[in-house]
């Protein structure tokens, strides 16, 4: 079960994680938004936030919503623990799946920490999935949306993570996060 407290919302500027934190907001949580830097800009290495169009989005969804905005750097963990085991095992000549790696490590990881120190009780993201708590435990189901279901992308979070994660659209389809989007414009 969901307890009160300040909830983070992993932000990527797209509209999925911007309607995430809409909903949370609207819910009456307490909610900050924030982004990783997982790459170097190759131009002038400087941390790249997903893309610099990306993150004023961003911005402007938590401007919006009256809600503080956080960058992380993330790099070297990212570098280490996708970039590398994904070079690793490729040349190994298997096919590793950094998104899973991504979400183990960076996301249910190094972020989840972060904003723990920061005060957040939950991490929330714009991930299509359920979360049932039954008898003492956190099961991980399908979205509602099978088309966008994103269950498969987080099998390894344990129940530890799990307890401390929200998925706001996981009772959503796409069609109505596009529809509630465009309503906040």
């Amino acid at each position: 079960m969901i307890s009160p407290g300040k909830v983070a919302v992993a932000m990527s500027g797209g509209v999925d994680s911007s309607v995430a934190a809409a909903l949370l907001v609207e819910q009456g949580y307490d909610v900050f938004g924030i982004m990783m830097s997982l790459v170097n800009n190759s131009r002038d290495n400087a941390p790249l936030y997903c893309s610099p169009l990306d993150e004023k989005i961003a911005r402007n969804v938590s401007n919006q919503l009256e809600i503080p905005f956080y960058l992380l750097d993330a790099r070297l963990q990212f570098k280490h623990d996708v970039i590398d085991f994904f070079l690793e095992g490729y040349a190994k000549g298997v096919t590793p799946n950094p998104c899973i790696e991504c979400n183990r490590y960076i996301r249910w990881g190094y972020l989840l920490d972060h904003v723990r120190s920061m005060g957040a009780t939950h991490l929330a993201t714009g991930h299509y999935a359920r979360l049932l708590y039954r008898d003492g435990t956190y099961n991980l189901l399908r979205a509602v949306d099978e088309g966008k279901d994103q269950s498969y992308m987080l099998c390894m979070l344990n129940q530890e993570q799990l307890r401390n994660t929200i998925f706001p659209l996981s009772e959503y389809k796409k069609f109505q996060v596009r529809s509630y989007a465009r309503n906040l414009d």
